[in-house]
């Protein structure tokens, strides 16, 4: 988190915050070991303050949006997938970022031909893990059109159910505020 709290992209735009569950012996070591400055760093100290949202950390963070929305209750989990959850982090951070332009209009992150791996889905839950390639954007519908492994036809699939297989986000400059925290 350090890194992406020094980032440009993020810097000045996100709060990244981490938060001890277990008191603040270990909030203090998790600093000093990981040489904490940008990124707020707190705990919890009763019981009754604990997050409802479960305990998170290498099993992933919890994203919110300006105004204080949980818009990702659970990025893929590190213990999981590795090196990839943090694209999932920086994806839904940058689409957070590029949905305030200075038009306010919803923009596109992912390149077309970008590879993808479908997440989160519930309605359609058989449907996760299925990779596909990124064919455009619906700016309107702020969805991808992905084509879907294995299948002739797009299907319109909103950023949150997204996960980019390779860095190729777009860089763009945003102005706006989130914040993500883990636990």
């Amino acid at each position: 988190m350090e890194r992406w709290a020094k980032d440009s992209l993020f810097k000045d735009k996100v709060f990244f915050l981490t938060l001890s569950l277990a008191g603040p012996g270990l909030a203090r070591t998790f600093a000093d070991r990981y040489q904490l400055k940008k990124v707020q760093n707190a705990y919890i100290e009763n019981e009754w303050e604990m997050p409802t949202s479960g305990q998170l950390g290498c099993q992933g963070f919890l994203i919110f949006n300006k105004e204080g929305t949980l818009v990702v209750p659970k990025s893929e989990p590190f213990l999981d997938v590795g090196e990839i959850a943090f694209r999932d982090v920086e994806f839904q951070l940058q689409t957070l970022l590029a949905k305030n332009d200075e038009q306010g209009e919803e923009s596109a992150v992912l390149e077309e031909g970008q590879e993808v791996k479908i997440i989160r889905l519930t309605r359609h839950a058989r449907v996760n893990g299925t990779l596909g390639i990124v064919k455009g954007y619906d700016k309107k519908e702020n969805r991808y059109n992905v084509l879907l492994s294995g299948q002739s036809k797009t299907h319109q699939i909103r950023p949150f159910n997204i996960l980019p297989l390779s860095r190729t986000v777009r860089r763009k400059k945003q102005r706006t505020s989130t914040s993500t925290s883990s636990s």
